[in-house]
């Protein structure tokens, strides 16, 4: 069995960008972290106007990612964020 290296998301920010850096395994299994800082960073009253997705450090992923993705990606849409999917894994693109 292969040992997976801790999932996680980096969070940066850049005047009214939000960069959410995807890292490690986001496979079953694994512990994914908690959404509410982003979610926060993202809220209502924020000044966030966009949203990308580094995937650099990203390593071995399936379900798990895309539900949570989903999730971020439905909540910055219903705070009328623009949410650049064109760094996540080719699935996302159709989003």
């Amino acid at each position: 069995m292969t040992d997976n290296f801790p999932c996680e998301i980096n969070l940066s920010r850049r005047e009214h960008t939000l960069e959410a850096a995807i890292v490690g395994d986001w496979v079953l299994g694994s512990e994914p972290p908690a959404l509410e800082a982003v979610l926060k960073q993202m809220g209502d009253g924020s000044d966030i106007k966009r949203l990308v997705f580094s995937t650099e450090a990203l390593g071995r992923w399936d379900s798990l990612l895309m539900t949570e993705l989903i999730r971020l990606i439905d909540y910055g849409a219903k705070q009328g964020i623009q949410v650049d999917t064109s760094t996540l894994p080719k699935v996302f693109k159709v989003c």
